[in-house]
């Protein structure tokens, strides 16, 4: 009987022209720029990172960042994906609304 293999999620950075950077689980591009994501987290600021290839590597860190709540989302206008990994996406779900 074959077993199915569970295959690791695909976490990504997405930089949009239009709606800013966002983190989460790649579920697809559908051409001309969009990509689906779930549990994408928008990151409007962020500290310990000073590119969005530094912040996909190695995340952020909670003081001065903030992040948006967990959606499922459509990013239009995708300008760059960025290959990511879950230390990464940890430390952005770690990070919240700080003032």
């Amino acid at each position: 009987m074959a077993t199915k293999k569970k295959t690791a999620r695909r976490i990504v950075l997405v930089r949009s022209r239009d709606s800013g950077v966002w983190m989460g689980v790649f579920r697809g591009y559908h051409g001309s720029g969009e990509v689906t994501l779930s549990s994408a987290r928008k990151i409007w600021r962020w500290r310990g990172a000073h590119t969005t290839s530094e912040l996909a590597l190695h995340g952020c860190v909670p003081e001065y960042s903030r992040v948006a709540e967990p959606v499922d989302t459509t990013v239009y206008g995708c300008c760059e994906m960025i290959e990511s990994n879950e230390a990464a996406f940890a430390a952005v779900n770690a990070c919240g609304w700080a003032p």
